[in-house]
């Protein structure tokens, strides 16, 4: 699991706001390598939606999270007011939102029960459960996605 040192979130998967014009997976995508320099694909469909606030002043926005399956050799270079580090989702870790390390975990446990929806990493799709669950114990997530205001509770 990927996970930036946000300034006040504490420990938080990379994401943001996505910019005029941008899609919010493209956002994802964009935030992910800027805060960890990871360059990858994302799952097409989001594994996560919240409607949130990120900041006690702010109003709630539309959150959407996607998923990347990187190997966890990758090297990570965050931003140098931002670490980045490679964590366990076993392992506890302090969050402004500590309910989603649990959503993170069920979404993982159906993955490894199933297929992942566009069977990526790539060969995933033809190994046998048992095989596809030993990959996936390997491969390490990221989480994090793009949001945008939500013009009706500003």
């Amino acid at each position: 699991m990927v996970l930036v040192d946000h300034r006040w979130r504490a420990w938080v998967p990379p994401g943001g706001a996505a910019e005029p014009g941008e899609t919010p997976r493209k956002a994802a995508l964009r935030e992910l390598t800027e805060e960890t320099s990871l360059v990858t694909e994302l799952e097409v469909r989001p594994a996560a939606v919240a409607v949130r606030s990120y900041h006690p002043d702010w109003a709630r926005t539309l959150g959407l999270s996607y998923v990347a399956f990187v190997e966890p050799e990758a090297r990570l270079v965050g931003e140098p007011d931002q670490p980045v580090e490679w964590r366990w989702l076993s392992d506890p870790w302090e969050s402004y939102f500590p309910a989603d390390r649990q959503r993170m975990l069920q979404y993982v446990s159906r993955l490894q029960g199933g297929m992942p929806p566009s069977c990526t990493p790539p060969n995933l799709c033809s190994l046998s459960s048992t095989k596809r669950t030993q990959r996936m114990s390997r491969l390490l997530l990221k989480f994090g996605g793009g949001h945008w205001v939500d013009q009706a509770a500003a």
